[in-house]
C-alpha cells in the first residue's frame, strides 16, 4: 500500500542473536527484501513530489509571467509560493527517508557478512570439539 505508514526498528532487525544464528540467516533475505522494497517506495514517493514541483513551479512561472516584467522578479514569486515552500519541505523529508533507508540497505549486507562469519566461526568450533 502507497500510503501505509511503516514503523519498524532498524536496530532491532540488524540485531544479531549468537544463540540462534540458524534462524538469522534464513530470515536474512527476506528482511533484506523488505526493507529495499520500503526504499524503493521512498524513492517512488520521492519522484513524485519533486514531479509536482517540477509542474507546479512551470504552472506559476507563466501565471506570474503575465504580472512581472523581470526574469528574476518571476523566479523569486515562484520561490516563496506557500505551495512550493510547503513541496520543497516534503521533499526534504522524502529525502531524509530515502537516504536512511540506503543506509540500511548497506547496513543489512554488512549483516549478511558478519552472518557468514559468525556461522563458518561456529561451525569450525563444532568441528574442533
Amino acid at each position: 500500500n502507497p500510503d501505509a505508514v511503516y514503523s519498524a526498528s532498524l536496530e532491532e532487525e540488524l540485531r544479531i542473536n549468537r544463540h540462534n544464528l540458524e534462524r538469522d540467516m534464513i530470515k536474512q533475505p527476506g528482511r533484506y527484501a523488505w526493507w529495499c522494497s520500503l526504499a524503493a517506495e521512498v524513492s517512488n514517493k520521492l519522484k513524485i513530489f519533486e514531479d509536482r514541483l517540477e509542474y507546479l513551479e512551470s504552472k506559476l512561472s507563466i501565471q506570474y509571467r503575465g504580472d512581472y516584467k523581470k526574469a528574476y522578479e518571476v523566479k523569486e514569486r515562484v520561490r516563496v509560493h506557500p505551495k512550493i515552500v510547503l513541496l520543497k519541505k516534503q521533499i526534504r523529508q522524502w529525502k531524509k527517508a530515502e537516504a536512511i533507508l540506503k543506509g540500511a540497505e548497506r547496513a543489512f549486507s554488512q549483516r549478511k557478512d558478519i552472518l557468514m562469519g559468525l556461522n563458518a566461526s561456529a561451525r569450525k568450533e563444532k568441528e574442533s570439539s
